[in-house]
């Protein structure tokens, strides 16, 4: 059994997957792992691509899937389809820098089994040698007992940093197969993806450490636009989220408010930056949805509620507009 599969969901974005296979296959070379392309594409340039550059790299295995899978479907294909001891999960815009493959294997060598890992990064804009932002994590590497605790660390988060023991995260897609049958991957687009659902429950319930590396060796692209806002999927949804998993006892009280910590620190920027973008209504709707889960926190009842009232002002929206540039 090779010890790495690097497994990459993609869709009609073969001008930024070429980028990603070029510098990864060039720096894997020397090691036993496979690389694994999963094609939700509508059409064949994908294809083409891979074409052109399989016969040389033996490790590069691609699959066009006979229907689209969806985002969620895809990536559930992505790990089940993995026969290595660990799996790492790479997005296709994303980019693993020279020193990742032999980062990675170095970690895997020099410990016993993990449960998890997860990656350092950087992020830029064109060319991922140019750094736009890096201070996301310290630069040393952390070795967590208690495998949770990673996901309570800085700049964890990331998916194309997210690398799995293969069978544990196998072992919780299948409990969640047999949970939700047919319904699994309508429930999980509605939440993004099912990445980070699998991180959560794999990590909550394993006596087995996790390890961050801390070398910045993955290059996260900062997309032109997104299709999602600040303050109701990554605040409100976000919350939400993770508040479920504490009422199901599935993470601690401790774990929730370190993420309700997040949500309140990003969450004055959210709410400025969308009071300019929303009407009055879809705005005061969000409010009660946070007080709902956040009006017994003395910080958000104290400081951040009246940010809610005020940011409602047309003057104060006005000098928002100005200071963020909208």
């Amino acid at each position: 059994m090779k010890p790495l599969s690097i497994s990459i969901p993609t869709y009609n974005r073969p001008f930024l997957l070429k980028e990603l296979l070029l510098n990864l296959c060039k720096s894997s070379n020397h090691y036993e792992i496979d690389i694994n392309i999963f094609d939700n594409s509508t059409n064949n340039s994908t294809k083409k691509l891979i074409d052109n550059i399989k016969h040389k790299f033996n490790f590069l295995n691609y699959t066009k899937n006979s229907t689209d899978l969806g985002y969620v479907g895809n990536q559930i294909k992505c790990l089940e389809s993995s026969k290595s001891i660990y799996t790492a999960f790479i997005c296709d815009d994303d980019i693993y820098t020279n020193d990742a493959i032999s980062s990675i294997i170095n970690c895997i060598n020099i410990n016993d089994e993990l449960s998890f890992i997860a990656l350092n990064y950087y992020s830029f804009k064109g060319d991922y040698k140019i750094i736009k932002r890096q201070d996301f994590a310290p630069t040393n590497d952390v070795l967590f007992k208690r495998a949770y605790d990673i996901l309570n660390y800085p700049s964890v988060g990331h998916f194309s940093g997210f690398i799995f023991n293969t069978k544990i995260v196998q072992e919780e897609l299948n409990e969640l197969k047999n949970k939700y049958n047919k319904n699994l991957t309508k429930t999980f687009e509605k939440h993004r993806g099912i990445i980070t659902h699998l991180a959560n429950l794999s990590l909550s319930k394993t006596n087995l450490p996790s390890y961050f590396i801390g070398s910045r060796i993955l290059a996260a692209r900062e997309p032109d636009s997104v299709d999602y806002d600040l303050l109701y999927h990554l605040n409100y949804e976000n919350l939400k989220y993770y508040l479920g998993l504490y009422k199901d006892g599935t993470i601690s009280e401790k774990d929730f408010n370190y993420k309700k910590k997040l949500v309140l620190d990003t969450l004055p920027k959210a709410i400025m930056i969308e009071s300019t973008i929303k009407s009055r209504d879809e705005y005061n709707l969000l409010k009660k949805k946070f007080d709902k889960i956040l009006i017994n926190d003395y910080k958000y009842r104290l400081l951040i509620r009246p940010l809610f009232n005020i940011s409602q002002n047309s003057l104060i929206n006005i000098i928002w507009k100005i200071f963020y540039k909208y």
